[in-house]
């Protein structure tokens, strides 16, 4: 009999998968499901200079990049109203002036 042997990954793949798990639960709620979600991760995004979300993730910068975006849609999706579906602490939010 073979023992049973549990892989534990690297710290770098234990990081990637726990900001991935974050940005899906950001992504959910935003884009109203989780296929909705999923697709708009491996789609392509010029504000992310044509990578997906799911490329960008792969770093801290471009995980908080992603962040900022899904933060943007859920307040521009419900702007005013009386309860937006996620509403960014104010040092996340980029603002151009």
């Amino acid at each position: 009999m073979t023992p049973n042997i549990i892989e534990i990954p690297d710290a770098a793949t234990s990081d990637r998968s726990v900001r991935l798990a974050r940005i899906l639960a950001l992504a959910v709620p935003v884009l109203e499901s989780r296929a909705n979600a999923i697709a708009w991760l491996r789609e392509p995004n010029d504000a992310l200079g044509g990578r997906s979300p799911l490329e960008a993730v792969a770093s801290d910068q471009g995980a908080e990049r992603v962040s900022n975006m899904l933060y943007q849609m859920g307040y521009c999706r419900h702007p005013g109203g009386p309860d937006p579906v996620i509403v960014a602490p104010a040092e996340l939010v980029e603002v151009n002036e």
